[in-house]
């Protein structure tokens, strides 16, 4: 059997729960309130009612939610609190498939024996997650990941579903076609346009009449809706790549603010490759500009590296090769060709890179003691004194 944790609002409930005079009232993370650009990432329920969704310009949330509560939000503690969930997740199974910074799949066969039947260990990671994080999931339990991830979303918020083996197609039938994992809006419109409403539609309807509208996959979608499917999951693969980047509320076009902005994004790889035990030998430059033109450059580093200065000067020495001059409407960094970082063996190392070491050992205590703004560069601090949105 395999369990779907999906996080309740997972955000906005982050932030709810730490600052107790949000609760119960409408938050939308994405963008502050006279945001042009930003989009909802999350919000919580109460600003659902109101009819605001993930994706949503800032601007139509503000219409249909005017007393929300509006915020950019905290990334760097939104990835702390997943590190938190994955090790819970991983209490119960090695066999943990992440799907995004608030879901994942969990694959429990073998592991009734110590924590019980899949329905008592789905059922404990939800107290658990409330218990010790002070948030809400719903989960779902079934044979397969994608009626799993169906079931998931069957009693939100804080729900917990378990489609037992044989019963997936009387479980699905009743919902609608775009509750099926995959089908997206253009395909749901072509199946309501030859009269299918429900997945049970989908599942009885007779090959011979889907194909001419769905070719091969009309076999494999209906075998989707009868819920039919592997019941093991795609090993997860180690990660390849750490980034940052950031799409600015105005274009950019100062040097200083945007160096700024590139050594706050070196300094946040830098400390998650630290956090991970692994160092990057290459490193790529996104740039987008007014016109939406996108360019990226890459280079190797010098050497394997996890120290916020080595990616900062690399990420500079791009960005002054490759930078026209234009406003920029987003920039970010990432890292690749990852590797475990290797203990230090030579006699002769350099006192000037051990005394970067460690002062970036320092940072990152005090980070995660008080926070990730609590200690940082003073250059990152350059930024709002620099920026300024470009003439026309």
């Amino acid at each position: 059997m395999i369990i779907h944790v999906d996080m309740d609002a997972f955000f906005a409930s982050v932030e709810q729960r730490d600052d107790p005079s949000l609760r119960g009232r409408p938050v939308i993370v994405g963008g502050e309130r006279n945001s042009r650009r930003g989009v909802v990432a999350t919000c919580s329920y109460e600003a659902r009612r109101f009819g605001v969704r993930s994706a949503m310009p800032i601007a139509e949330a503000v219409r249909r939610c005017p007393d929300g509560v509006f915020m950019r939000g905290n990334f760097d503690k939104y990835r702390a609190v997943h590190e938190q969930l994955v090790a819970i997740w991983q209490t119960y199974t090695p066999h943990v498939k992440v799907v995004s910074i608030d879901e994942a799949f969990l694959d429990v066969a073998g592991c009734e024996r110590l924590f019980g039947s899949p329905a008592a260990i789905a059922a404990e990671i939800q107290d658990r997650i409330e218990r010790d994080l002070g948030l809400s999931a719903s989960l779902g339990v079934a044979r397969t990941p994608r009626v799993a991830k169906v079931a998931s979303e069957h009693l939100k918020p804080h729900g917990l579903t378990v489609v037992d083996p044989g019963a997936e197609a009387g479980f699905l039938a009743p919902k609608p076609i775009r509750a099926l994992w995959g089908v997206g809006p253009v395909l749901a419109e072509k199946l309501h346009r030859i009269g299918l409403e429900t997945v049970g539609d989908l599942a009885t309807a007779d090959p011979a009449w889907l194909e001419p509208l769905l070719g091969a996959e009309g076999a494999a979608l209906q075998a989707l809706a009868r819920g039919e499917g592997t019941a093991v999951l795609s090993p997860s693969q180690a990660r390849k790549q750490v980034g940052s980047e950031e799409t600015f509320a105005d274009d950019l076009i100062d040097r200083e603010a945007l160096a700024a902005v590139l050594m706050g994004q070196a300094r946040d790889v830098a400390a998650t490759l630290r956090r991970k035990g692994v160092c990057a030998r290459r490193l790529t430059l996104k740039l987008r500009d007014r016109r939406f033109q996108t360019q990226t450059r890459a280079m190797r580093l010098p050497g394997p590296s996890d120290q916020d200065h080595v990616l900062y000067r690399a990420a500079l020495c791009l960005f002054d090769k490759h930078w026209r001059g234009e406003p920029i409407r987003l920039i970010g960094i990432a890292v690749s060709d990852l590797g475990y970082a290797e203990p230090q063996l030579d006699l002769f190392t350099d006192p000037a890179a051990e005394r970067q070491k460690r002062v970036s050992k320092a940072l990152d205590a005090i980070s995660g003691k008080f926070g990730p703004q609590s200690l940082t560069w003073a250059q990152t601090l350059m930024r709002e004194k620099k920026r300024r949105q470009p003439d026309g």
